[in-house]
């Protein structure tokens, strides 16, 4: 099975380039979240973990992010490949597309309230029901950070995207 890495189309962090620049990078993708569903749920079906939007699928995406994140860490890498990018930010992507199928206002959008924030001009989720009108969930910083957290201190969290799932279904 080959994993194809996703290409943001950028080469820097988002909250760098040019708001046109980012807003290319965010349609691009808006427009292959089915892609990279589809990649990550072949990727995973190689392994016999099916993605089936279940509680049980998190679980097991998990387990198995988990030995990937360990076998790179075992290389000597202290920040994650090309590859561990995109495979978190896939898993990202189906963690919150699993998120916006529960929340009826929950939806993507392309972040620009504060310029100071880590996920400006980054895709992320809005429509939670919360006081704070500007409360959004990037779930690929979530993700990423979390894999740097395993690859330098080798720290891990049981059932970490179960649980950010379900601490989202407590503010939908």
């Amino acid at each position: 099975m080959s994993y194809k890495i996703f290409d943001p189309k950028v080469n820097r962090p988002l909250h760098e380039v040019s708001s046109g620049d980012a807003r290319e990078a965010y349609n691009w993708f808006i427009e292959n979240i089915p892609e990279r569903l589809k990649e990550i749920s072949d990727l995973l079906n190689s392994d016999n973990i099916n993605l089936d939007l279940s509680d049980n699928s998190l679980v097991e995406l998990h387990d198995w992010f988990i030995e990937i994140v360990q076998e790179e860490r075992s290389y000597g890498n202290a920040s994650p490949s090309p590859e561990l990018f995109s495979v978190c930010n896939d898993i990202a992507i189906y963690i919150a597309e699993m998120i916006r199928k529960e929340g009826q206002n929950i939806d993507w959008n392309f972040y620009t309230t504060n310029s100071k924030g880590l996920s400006y001009q980054r895709p992320v989720l809005i429509g939670f029901n919360v006081k704070n009108k500007d409360f959004h969930i990037d779930i690929d910083i979530l993700i990423c950070q979390y894999a740097f957290r395993i690859l330098k201190t080798n720290k891990i969290e049981e059932d970490r995207f179960l649980k950010i799932f379900e601490k989202a279904k407590t503010i939908l």
